[in-house]
Parts: structure tokens; C-alpha cells; sequence
């Protein structure tokens, strides 16, 4: 083990006995320093030929960090560009480096950036999630792709596609809405799995709870007929069926509810204490961003006396929870040396901005082609909601291209791995990125699924 990976486990291990609460992200101010010391237009050449050159832009008062992707230089004219960003709680060196470089080795060019106070980029404090700051910063991309005349003509500033996944991609949605100089430059959008709504995401986070304390009612089995009955006989109808209860299961079931809400105690007023403490000028406080459901199941199906009511099942407070297959493909996909130190915290005053951010109340001026993409077993943002998403779009924006594309078997960590997500949005790129395309005049395509 690394010693950047040993820091992190004695971290993780001092977060467990310390109830979950750090005071002033650790490492702080080495990130800071790194960068301050950043240099710019540092060059790596790719093995699949394409150019990876560090850039910064200013915003509000700091300075942000990228990775542009682009073709090789004798590709002309200059390409489109598509400017990324990450989810909650990450940054762009998770997961994100391999969609910038497919887009590059298939003609386009990626502007990858960290928000302020993530990764690369200046800020503080630190691991702040704030979705309002976020939009910001995808202006401030944007806003310097124009004013750098496409960075000196490396590519074409009149042709840019904004992409976001999870929070990230409400967040696209909202940049792209906004009236201003540079929304005629935003050809079309790219929301994969997208935040798009406050209401529908605690609908989501109730049913996961649910789901995972076995409290979720099974679908009624339609009534069938023996092969020997007659075809023409009906079935009986029972008006008032009778619910069979396991009362070995009873009291963990109950117990595990009581303890979800226990937890949203705990966190909405760790949440409240960190706003507080912001509002004082003091650092802030960090909780884990995700744990694994591994300790909710064993200590629920391993409940037994009164001694239990006393203290929550889940003793480890974090922002989410997170089935323990995803939860390891999720850290196990870090490269080993991440960016400004990051570690698996976050400030958790967060909840309250979270609750009242609805990307969809601020998209009345979205002109451009979008794309939805929706993992067909994601829990976290579920298919549902982005299906209302699509349905909202088609409704309030009259004329504007919405494509939905859900991926069978999928969920809001494995949809990354899915083999036909990168041809699926590159497909789209190609077809609103075309020199000479205004905004909004690609057809129509119909709503579409496809299989893992």
C-alpha cells in the first residue's frame, strides 16, 4: 500500500471512532498551494494520439483548473468543444479522463475543469458542494473559451456541447438556460443520470430506504387460471386481500426505519452546525460523502432486544449510501494519486442547498438539443425522474430536441462502464456540432432504449 493510500485508511479509520465528523479538511492547505503553483499549458501526448494540455480560467476572484482534450494538431478546421465536469462529491481525474479522451480520438475536443475548490482548482473551503457556485464555473468555461478566441485557436469557440453526469448534469442543464452572450454559442447538452429535481431525488433516497430495510411491498401477482379451468371463467376478485406478516422480520424492519430517519436527524444537523459555523467564519466540517449498505444490512438482519431502540443500527453518518458493488467499483476506480488530495469527505452543509436545488425550475430559456441518458436499475437518480425530466422539456421548451436513452442493467456507478454510452453521446455531438448548425435546429429524434 501506497503512502497516500495508507494516509487515507488511517483516515478512514480515525472518521469511525471520531462520530464521523472532521474539523478542517485535512491536507488543505498543500491543495491550495498545489494550485497556486499549477503550471499552465503543460503537454502530454496520449497513446491514442490525442494531446492533453493543462489550462486555467478565472473565476470569481480564483483560479480553475482543466484538461483540454484535443485531436492531433493537423486536425482542421478546429473541433467542437465539449466542456465536462463531475458529480457531487468527485472531481475530474475519477472516472472522467477516458469520456474526455474518446471524444478527442473521434474529432472533438474536451475542456475537463474542477469547480472551484475541488482538485486542481484554488477555493475554499474545500470539498464545498454548492450547485448555484457550479453553474458559475461552467460559465466561466465557457465565458473563456470566447474570450481566449478558443484558446488561441485550438478550437472552435462558436461550437460548445456541455456535458455533466449525476449533479453535474442538472447543473449543464441550468448553464445552458441561461440567457446570455455566450448560451447562442451551446449547440446541445449531455446530461448523463441528471439531478434534476430536489422533490424527485428524496422520492428516490425514501424508496432506496425502503428497499433496503425490506419494507418495499412486492407487485401483486396477476390472477391466473388453471390450464383444465375454462378460459371463459373468471378469476376471483378478492376485494379485501389478506397481508401474511413475518414477525421474525418485524422488528429489524421496523428498527431499520426508525434508524433512516435517525439518520436524517444526525445529518440535517450536522448540516445545520457546518452552515453555522460558515456563517461565523470558521473552517468547516467534513463527514464521509458515501459508506457502503454492508453495515445496514448485517446489523439489521442481526437485530434482536429492546437495547437496540436506544442507538441507530448505522452508527457511521455520511452523505449516502451506497450498495457495497458499487461502492467498490466506485473507490476501486480512483487513480492512485488524486488531485488536491481528495479523500472521501465532504462539508455537509450541502444538505440544505441539495433539498432546494431543482435544476428544472431554471431551465425556461434552454434552446438547444439535449440529451438524457438513464440507468435502467439507478437508484440515486432513477429513470423515472428523468423520464419526467424529458416530459417537462418537451412540454415547457416547444421546439427543442429532448432524446431519452435508458441503458438496460445498469446502475449510477456500473452505467459508466456500459459499452455503448460513448458511442450513444458521441453519436448526438456529431450530429448538433456540424460548423454552421444553429442551436435547436437538429430533428427530432424518438425516445430510444437499449440493452446492457
Amino acid at each position: 500500500m501506497c503512502r497516500p493510500q495508507q494516509q487515507e485508511a488511517k483516515l478512514s479509520a480515525a472518521l469511525l471512532r471520531a462520530a464521523d465528523i472532521v474539523y478542517g479538511f485535512p491536507g488543505e492547505a498543500l491543495a491550495i498551494e498545489s494550485a497556486a503553483r499549477s503550471p499552465d499549458n503543460e503537454r502530454l501526448e496520449l497513446g491514442s494520439g490525442v494531446v492533453r494540455t493543462t489550462v486555467h480560467f478565472p473565476c470569481s476572484g480564483e483560479r480553475c483548473q482543466a484538461w483540454l482534450y484535443t485531436p492531433r494538431p493537423s486536425h482542421r478546421p478546429p473541433p467542437p468543444v465539449i466542456v465536462m465536469a463531475a458529480g457531487l462529491g468527485v472531481q475530474r481525474d475519477h472516472k472522467l479522463p477516458g469520456i474526455a479522451e474518446h471524444f478527442a480520438s473521434h474529432g472533438y475536443a474536451a475542456l475537463l475543469f474542477d469547480y472551484r475548490g475541488w482538485g486542481g482548482s484554488g477555493g475554499l473551503p474545500r470539498h464545498l458542494v454548492n450547485g448555484r457556485q457550479h453553474v458559475l464555473d461552467y460559465h466561466a468555461a465557457v465565458q473563456h473559451i470566447q474570450s481566449s478566441h478558443g484558446f488561441d485557436g485550438r478550437i472552435d469557440p462558436g461550437r460548445v456541447v456541455l456535458w455533466g453526469s449525476s449533479y453535474s448534469g442538472g447543473h449543464s442543464l441550468v448553464a445552458a438556460s441561461h440567457p446570455g452572450p455566450n448560451q447562442r454559442h451551446i449547440r446541445a447538452v449531455i446530461a448523463m443520470e441528471p439531478y434534476v429535481s430536489g422533490a424527485l431525488a428524496l422520492k428516490a433516497l425514501f424508496s432506496a430506504a425502503l428497499s433496503r430495510s425490506g419494507r418495499m411491498p412486492p407487485s401483486p401477482a396477476p390472477a391466473t387460471t388453471s390450464p383444465s379451468e375454462p378460459a371463459s371463467a373468471p378469476a376471483p376478485r378478492a376485494t379485501h386481500p389478506t397481508v401474511t406478516m413475518n414477525t421474525d422480520q418485524t422488528m429489524p424492519q421496523l428498527l431499520s426505519v426508525v434508524d433512516g430517519v435517525l439518520r436524517w436527524v444526525r445529518l440535517l444537523g450536522a448540516a445545520a452546525y457546518d452552515a453555522g459555523r460558515g456563517a461565523l467564519g470558521l473552517p468547516a466540517i467534513y463527514i464521509p460523502l458515501v459508506l457502503p449498505d454492508t453495515d445496514v444490512k448485517r446489523n439489521v438482519t442481526g437485530a434482536s432486544g429492546w437495547l437496540q431502540w436506544l442507538y441507530p443500527y448505522h452508527q457511521h453518518l455520511s452523505m449516502g449510501i451506497m450498495p457495497e458493488v458499487d461502492y467498490s467499483t466506485f473507490m476501486s476506480s480512483r487513480p492512485k494519486t488524486m488531485l488536491g488530495g481528495w479523500v472521501n469527505l465532504v462539508a455537509p452543509r450541502l444538505v440544505w442547498r441539495h433539498l432546494l436545488y431543482s435544476p428544472l425550475a431554471h431551465v425556461e430559456h434552454l434552446s438547444c438539443p439535449v440529451l438524457l441518458i438513464a440507468g435502467g436499475d439507478d437508484t440515486t437518480t432513477t429513470p423515472h425522474s428523468i423520464q419526467t425530466a424529458a416530459e417537462f422539456l418537451r412540454r415547457k421548451e416547444r421546439g427543442v430536441t429532448v432524446e431519452y436513452v435508458e441503458v438496460a442493467g445498469r446502475t449510477h456507478i456500473s452505467l459508466y462502464n456500459a459499452p455503448q454510452l460513448l458511442p450513444t453521446m458521441t453519436r448526438l455531438a456529431r450530429v448538433v456540432a456540424r460548423p454552421g448548425t444553429p442551436p435547436g435546429s437538429a430533428r427530432r429524434p424518438a425516445p430510444t432504449s437499449s440493452s446492457a
